[in-house]
């Protein structure tokens, strides 16, 4: 039997198709996209139109005619398909220019109408295919002869230039911008099969050129679908290459991301040490796989350790900070992890239980690492920490109450100056009564449960100079708490602004009383560290005094040591904006913040009151008057005043008079006093001996 090359290419193509089809219906189901299924969209169609050419070719070789003519008049709406399969395949997988979108939108429109209209025809018309012996046309050629088969004419007018349309797309859109090895093996496996297609529908123009397009038109017509099927489906081929390398390549920045995010949120950048967010994260696995009981939390807190940032500043500091966490990653044991928490503080979480004594033994062990000399490029350090130590015995508590415990045992070892806090209920307790005085604090703020009293201040012969305004609370229970209860509660609760509002309005109220009876002194009103942090200080102490018509050169602003040096050039800025008012600045507790005679010099500073610390053991220590005798002089000749807080005897008195003080605050004068109290004082002979 001889070798058919038409039909060899007949079933060849029905196989290329159909596993084209099975291989676009599986991409299209995997990714839904526009661009797979007019893929498999014109597939199907190009499969069909296969079928339909196989059955003729069967049936044309059995002698059934009228089966043969069915089969042919089908292939004929078949073909009407590839009306809406191209237009669609070129607005899904192209990417063309806007313009060029909307053309082909256009297009797409019209082939669809006029897709519906010759469906229409062909069905309701069906002699418009065929000539009087039910013959149908094959050649458009017939039809400028002014015989039948128009519809079949219009099908292959239109098709022909659809087909070089798809084309010119195909090079378009690879020459505009997508110039992948897809779009390029696409675009020539169009361009083959449209010299096929165009073969199929103009034989005698293609066959006179070239005459192995001379054999069937179905020949000639699968060999185009066979070719633009190859070139879609190797095109598919090369794309899912490019994006499996492409997803490949994906995961491995994706790795890296995911490292360097978990760097970003669970390392510190500065140490390198873990930080806040992986402590709580690795404690709330711990409690999830087995509880917290038994396991120890130790937070560290470098004393002073603002002092060096701010003498030497951040990038030393940085470089300690960086020395001591290498000593912690070198040193330590891997049953207990270190973290930074931030700024000086570092916490030490061990998961397995421990005794107290061997947990205390552990903390002196990293306390004394820390007070070990660091050295640095330019200085060497010896630091010294505080620590709280807390030990979890419950099954129940959580990591958050864990944290809060540890750190009340941390702020009591700073307060108290212990180096070492292991936390107890007392502790616990004190935390409780606490968050109620902070509670009981806004409620007295809101029903002003405050007054003012005033303590004078007097001269070498007991004459009152100025007055030193004083807050008390009278509690709602009608018990008084005294200033060193509740003013550090407020700071730490941030309650401050709105406390030393109240306190300038209630000094407001007593300003205009207190000038009938004592016209020239000087009133002096204490600002926390909160207070003068806090935004619009100036503004509101400028534009309060202005309006209620106050002599700010008999005001005087009270500032601790410690708060002056914890903060230099911001209360500097603070300090010189308030005396630009007229505002007398006052150094309160000097020689308890350890500040230089350097630094001395250049506070904007008019008075100094010296701490009551130096006064208690005045009449014992000839060291301590040597001291205060130290301070008076130096005072002196930076041309300061000078206040003596807490003289409580007469002796006492003697001792500072002869050092040359010149003002005097204490109980061996007066107490704080309400302003009837004041009144009397004021308008009496002082009763004090002198």
């Amino acid at each position: 039997m001889a070798f058919n090359l038409n039909l060899f290419i007949l079933y060849f193509s029905f196989g290329l198709l159909s596993g084209g089809f099975l291989l676009f219906l599986s991409t299209a189901l995997r990714f839904p996209e526009r661009k797979y299924q007019s893929v498999l969209f014109m597939t199907s169609v190009s499969l069909l139109y296969n079928i339909s050419e196989i059955l003729v070719v069967l049936f044309d070789g059995t002698g059934h005619f009228q089966a043969s003519l069915i089969t042919d008049y089908i292939q004929q709406i078949i073909r009407l398909g590839y009306f809406i399969a191209i237009p669609y395949f070129i607005d899904s997988y192209f990417d063309v220019s806007p313009s060029y979108e909307l053309f082909n939108k256009k297009v797409f429109t019209a082939c669809k109408v006029l897709t519906a209209v010759l469906l229409l025809t062909a069905v309701f018309l069906p002699e418009l295919y065929t000539d009087s012996l039910r013959h149908l046309k094959d050649s458009p050629l017939t039809a400028f002869r002014g015989e039948p088969g128009i519809i079949y004419m219009i099908s292959e007018v239109i098709l022909f230039p659809l087909i070089l349309y798809m084309g010119w797309t195909s090079i378009t859109a690879v020459r505009r911008v997508n110039r992948s090895n897809e779009m390029r093996t696409l675009m020539l496996g169009i361009l083959i099969s449209i010299l096929f297609f165009s073969s199929a529908i103009s034989k005698t123009l293609f066959g006179s050129f070239f005459p192995p397009f001379n054999y069937g038109d179905y020949s000639r017509t699968n060999t185009g679908l066979m070719v633009f099927t190859v070139s879609v489906i190797w095109a598919i081929f090369r794309m899912f290459l490019t994006r499996a390398r492409d997803t490949e390549e994906t995961q491995k920045k994706l790795q890296v991301s995911d490292k360097r995010l978990y760097s970003m949120v669970y390392i510190d950048k500065l140490t390198g040490l873990s930080n806040r967010h992986a402590f709580f994260r690795d404690a709330e696995e711990i409690k999830k796989s087995g509880g917290l009981k038994g396991s120890t939390l130790i937070l560290i807190n470098i004393n002073n350790f603002r002092d060096i940032n701010e003498s030497f500043g951040s990038a030393e500091g940085d470089e300690i900070l960086s020395e001591i966490a290498n000593l912690f990653i070198s040193r330590l044991n891997q049953r207990m992890s270190v973290y930074r928490f931030g700024g000086d503080e570092f916490a030490f979480f061990n998961p397995f239980s421990e005794s107290e004594q061997k947990c205390i033994e552990s903390t002196l062990t990293i306390q004394k690492w820390i007070s070990e000399p660091i050295i640095t490029e330019n200085h060497t350090y010896s630091l010294n920490c505080s620590a709280g130590l807390f030990r979890s015995m419950g099954d129940t508590l959580n990591v958050d109450d864990m944290l809060k415990n540890c750190s009340s045992a941390l702020r009591k070892a700073k307060h108290f100056k212990t180096g070492l806090t292991v936390f107890n209920t007392s502790l616990e307790d004190e935390v409780v009564n606490r968050i109620k005085m902070v509670m009981n604090l806004k409620e007295g703020i809101r029903n002003n449960e405050f007054h003012l009293m005033y303590q004078p201040i007097v001269n070498s012969e007991g004459v009152i100079s100025s007055l030193e305004a004083l807050i008390r609370w009278n509690h709602a229970t009608g018990h008084a708490r005294p200033p060193s209860e509740f003013i550090p509660v407020a700071e730490a609760a941030g309650l401050m602004p709105e406390l030393g509002e109240l306190i300038l309005n209630l000094f407001f109220k007593d300003h205009l009383l207190i000038r009938e009876f004592l016209p020239d002194a000087v009133i002096s009103l204490n600002i926390s560290p909160a207070q003068l942090f806090s935004n619009g200080l100036y503004e509101f102490i400028r534009d309060s005094f202005e309006y209620h018509a106050v002599d700010t050169s008999k005001i005087q602003v009270e500032v601790t040591e410690t708060t002056f040096i914890s903060n230099y050039n911001r209360v500097f800025t603070m300090m010189n904006q308030l005396r630009s008012l007229g505002i007398i600045v006052a150094l309160d507790d000097f020689g308890t913040g350890y500040s230089s005679l350097q630094h001395l010099q250049k506070m904007p500073v008019d008075v100094i009151k010296i701490d009551k610390s130096f006064i208690d053991d005045i009449t014992e220590n000839k060291q301590t008057v040597s001291i205060v005798k130290t301070i008076v002089d130096l005072a002196a000749a930076l041309e300061l005043k000078t206040i003596v807080e807490g003289v409580e005897t007469a002796e006492q008195f003697k001792i500072l008079k002869a050092q040359g003080c010149e003002y005097y605050q204490g109980y061996y004068f007066h107490k704080p006093l309400i302003l009837r109290d004041l009144k009397k004082v004021s308008t009496t002979e002082n009763e004090v001996i002198i």
